[in-house]
């Protein structure tokens, strides 16, 4: 790093193949079309996912709370997709690593094998 400028080799590198906007444009983020995916193709996996059986068991979040937060999504009516993208990565972590049977994970040689 020279200064405040950041990646500096990168940036010489790529000179002579990309455009200069390219190369000395400022930082963008990266984002995913979450918001899109969960009122599309992803909403039967996170109604699934985040059913009330399963927040239930978990006892972590309320059922109700929760299917409002995705009725509303899937309706266009907020933009729910930070929390819907929470609540999932977390049910699904939990259900993975904590309610996971000790008897179901798998053996080393078959992560090997596999």
């Amino acid at each position: 790093v020279r200064g405040l400028s950041k990646k500096v080799l990168l940036r010489k590198a790529a000179a002579p193949l990309l455009p200069r906007e390219i190369v000395h444009g400022k930082k963008r983020g990266f984002s995913i079309p979450a918001a899109a995916w969960l009122r599309g193709e992803l909403e039967p996996f996170t109604r699934e996912t985040l059913s009330p059986d399963v927040l239930r068991r978990q006892g972590f979040f309320r059922p109700d709370v929760v299917g409002r937060l995705l009725d509303d999504h899937v309706a266009g009516n907020e933009d729910r997709s930070r929390q819907l993208w929470g609540l999932l990565a977390f049910t699904l972590w939990y259900e993975r690593h904590v309610e996971r049977e000790p008897s179901a994970a798998p053996r080393p040689e078959v992560l090997v094998e596999g």
